[in-house]
């Protein structure tokens, strides 16, 4: 999904959506959020690549995101996979990814080796113990364990080519779930660990 939506996010699994994967989606340049979950189950989001949303300069509080959790209203929220994925907030107010603070982390919320980054320095998560910029932190907390808080040097992020660069610590840290094609029709290697995000890096001289 190519974002630029005129005035709301990019993909919203909204209440009771329940058993929806969302992989290999490159979402940036929306007024609000990039990826969202609200009051669903058993929702698997993966290798997705999420940039600079969140450019109609108005506040959603928790979901001021490039990826977001919700479960307001005391509505159930349950097995939550959220890996590979990588999201990078470039405005001063928004974080790379919340977790409303109603959220039961016990229910089956797994986010793992996912590449989060802010350009603009300051707190990147907003989750159910507070905001922070540690990824020790973060990565403590029970569901979490393997993310990553770094650069993940896109090709040209400015013209929205978000191919990773040779260097880019994404390569080779993801887990595999089972994807075979990227978002280009790239082959995800199975031998080995995929990378994050929505493009597989592809060395010169490589088949695909």
């Amino acid at each position: 999904v190519i974002g630029r939506v005129v005035d709301a996010g990019g993909i919203l699994n909204e209440w009771k959506a329940n058993n929806n994967q969302y992989y290999y989606n490159v979402v940036y340049n929306n007024q609000g959020y990039g990826i969202g979950t609200n009051r669903a189950a058993n929702i698997s989001i993966f290798n997705n690549t999420v940039y600079g949303n969140n450019t109609g300069g108005y506040s959603y509080g928790e979901i001021f995101a490039e990826d977001y959790i919700l479960a307001p209203y005391t509505q159930t929220i349950s097995n939550i996979l959220i890996k590979n994925n990588i999201g990078v907030a470039n405005k001063t107010a928004a974080f790379a990814i919340t977790l409303g603070s109603e959220v039961p982390v016990s229910a089956g919320l797994s986010v793992t080796n996912n590449n989060w980054h802010k350009t603009t320095g300051g707190n990147w998560v907003c989750a159910v113990g507070g905001c922070t910029s540690d990824l020790d932190l973060w990565n403590a907390q029970s569901y979490v364990g393997t993310d990553l808080n770094a650069d993940p040097l896109f090709f040209n992020a400015a013209n929205a080519d978000f191919h990773l660069q040779s260097s880019s610590p994404a390569i080779n840290a993801g887990t595999n779930v089972g994807l075979t094609r990227d978002y280009a029709g790239t082959f995800v290697p199975q031998g080995s660990a995929p990378d994050i995000g929505a493009y597989e890096y592809v060395q010169a001289g490589d088949t695909i």
